[in-house]
């Protein structure tokens, strides 16, 4: 009988805390009801889910590890404590160079910084999504204007430099004015990432119901365009640059988590609703808190959909994601790395040809990337190399 297999090829580490105050109206990650009883619950199956994944695994040593949910900063900050020395405690952090956590800054304690500064933190993502009041309302936030701005003073004067602001565009009843200063006032915060997400209507939340009343007002496809090409006019003057659709940087500051999945790394993902990538083999466990903590109490891992994926659809994904990021793909170091069949690749080659024509993709000798264009176009090009 073999012994554990080594983990090492596992270079991220990603874990959903599933705990919010309240439901934004546009959110569909899952989340429940924090109380202290269940997240102490919580957390006690989380270290025991790592553990049962490390009787199988002799370690785990990741480059980056990122802290999701939900709102990790949901929990007290004794919990905060306890989950970060939870993964200290269970992997080697020889390797780390990004550690992320998100932080909603309505509940920004002022102890916060140093707890993550003393566990190895490295960066924190704000979700400010919008600098108006009236707005952060209407959307099902609890968060302020001024928390945003007194959160970021708080990260800076502990010593915290490298935090992302999480921005929304194409908001219901935001003007392009308001939208023209939410981005100016996330600049004047200094952060070292923005990302800018277009609002999009998904199924099962409080968004998609005013939607189906018809109480959201239509945004055209050429609207939320000109509001991204503004987002993108702003930024990069700001000295930002887009790295990937919806992420903007200061150069050295991409999010190293999320450029290794997009460029088809392997993670593992802990906690409801975390999703796991090794190799050919997927699982992703059930978005409910009950079923994780009933299964983990058993001392099993916890109830979840598994998929091992045939070679040919591995390396069509790790190919596609290669376009949502502005360097795009080289295409003979992609065919060196994973060697996909030649009647693959001809189709891959055949597809290309026609999205460069199209002014999707321009071509750098072996190397395929987005147009500005094409950047908005991200889903009509994944969906060219499934034909």
């Amino acid at each position: 009988m073999s012994g554990p297999s080594c983990s090492s090829g596992i270079n991220n580490l990603y874990i959903h805390v599933p705990f919010c105050d309240g439901k934004c109206d546009y959110c569909a990650f899952y989340s429940t009801t924090f109380s202290t009883a269940r997240a102490d619950s919580y957390l006690e199956c989380l270290a025991t889910e790592i553990d049962l994944f490390l009787e199988s695994h002799q370690s785990l040593v990741p480059q980056t590890v990122y802290i999701g949910g939900g709102t990790p900063s949901a929990l007290s900050t004794e919990q905060l404590s306890r989950l970060l020395e939870i993964v200290n405690a269970r992997i080697d952090t020889s390797r780390l160079i990004e550690w992320t956590v998100e932080m909603n800054p309505g509940d920004f304690d002022p102890s916060l910084p140093d707890i993550l500064l003393a566990a190895g933190v490295t960066r924190v993502s704000l979700g400010a999504q919008i600098f108006d009041d009236e707005a952060l309302r209407a959307i099902g936030r609890r968060h302020t204007v001024p928390d945003v701005t007194d959160t970021v003073k708080l990260l800076r004067s502990a010593g915290i430099q490298n935090y992302n602001v999480d921005l929304i565009s194409s908001l219901p009843d935001v003007s392009e004015s308001l939208w023209i200063d939410s981005l100016n006032k996330a600049v004047e915060l200094e952060p070292t990432h923005i990302s800018v997400y277009n609002f999009s209507v998904e199924q099962g939340t409080v968004m998609a119901q005013k939607d189906y009343n018809g109480l959201l007002p239509p945004v055209s496809d050429k609207q939320q365009l000109q509001l991204l090409k503004q987002a993108e006019t702003i930024l990069n003057s700001a000295g930002y640059s887009r790295y990937e659709i919806s992420n903007y940087a200061v150069p050295g500051f991409e999010s190293r988590h999320n450029l290794a999945c997009w460029h088809g790394g392997d993670y593992v993902g802990f906690g409801p609703s975390a999703s796991s990538r090794i190799g050919s083999r997927r699982r992703t466990n059930n978005a409910d808190l009950n079923s994780y903590t009933e299964a983990i109490a058993k001392n099993k891992l916890p109830p979840s959909i598994k998929e091992v994926v045939v070679e040919e659809v591995d390396l069509l994904e790790r190919f596609m994601f290669g376009f949502r990021l502005t360097a795009g793909v080289d295409l003979k170091k992609f065919t060196q790395k994973y060697s996909p069949a030649p009647q693959q690749l001809s189709h891959w080659q055949e597809v290309l040809r026609r999205l460069v024509a199209e002014k999707l993709l321009l071509q750098d000798e072996e190397r395929y990337y987005p147009t500005p264009y094409g950047l908005g176009c991200a889903d009509y090009i994944a969906g060219e190399f499934l034909v």
